[in-house]
């Protein structure tokens, strides 16, 4: 109980400065104590991290120019990986907005907010306006890829590709961007 209780301190001080934001997604670790032991922790990392862009991404509603109350995340990754991100995204730290985690099928990625990418795929008959497409490493080249995660001195790091998400109708906060090495 004491170590929830941290994980909830330490989450909050994720939404009041940017040093907070690896506080924030150790204190995930702390909280999702019973996903399972089969994913990498470099996994755990990234599914970390897919939900905490989604605190710093504005996508338009219809006809309404506030952020959606409900994020769709497809993903291209095992059930373990899935069931993972699932968990933490019904944990309390995430409060403020409903998430449907899905596995992606490439027929039917409408309604998709934010994608997670990881293998090369055609992608010429999709539809992807408006989605924020997450790769899971440089190696993996996806075309409109806005985040690509990638490892500096065995650290999991981001880029985000500015170029790319100003073509995007979704609006990035600068916390956010502060925290990505940026790609012009």
């Amino acid at each position: 109980m004491q170590l929830y209780n941290f994980a909830k301190l330490a989450c909050r001080l994720f939404d009041r400065n940017t040093r907070g934001y690896l506080v924030g997604l150790f204190c995930l670790f702390c909280v999702v104590g019973n996903a399972s032991a089969t994913i990498s922790k470099e996994n755990k990392l990234k599914a970390a991290y897919l939900l905490n862009f989604t605190k710093f991404i504005k996508w338009p509603t219809e006809g309404e120019k506030k952020s959606l109350t409900s994020i769709k995340i497809c993903v291209e990754e095992s059930a373990e990986f899935i069931a993972f991100l699932s968990e933490m995204a019904v944990n309390p730290i995430f409060n403020n907005r409903e998430y449907e985690v899905k596995s992606l099928k490439w027929d039917t990625t409408s309604g998709c907010d934010l994608m997670y990418v990881t293998s090369i795929k055609n992608v010429d008959a999709i539809d992807l306006q408006n989605i924020v497409i997450v790769v899971n490493s440089r190696e993996t080249y996806f075309p409109g890829a806005a985040i690509v995660f990638y490892k500096d001195d065995e650290k999991l790091r981001f880029e985000i590709d500015l170029h790319y998400i100003n073509s995007l109708e979704v609006n990035f906060s600068s916390e956010l961007l502060k925290l990505a090495k940026i790609r012009k």
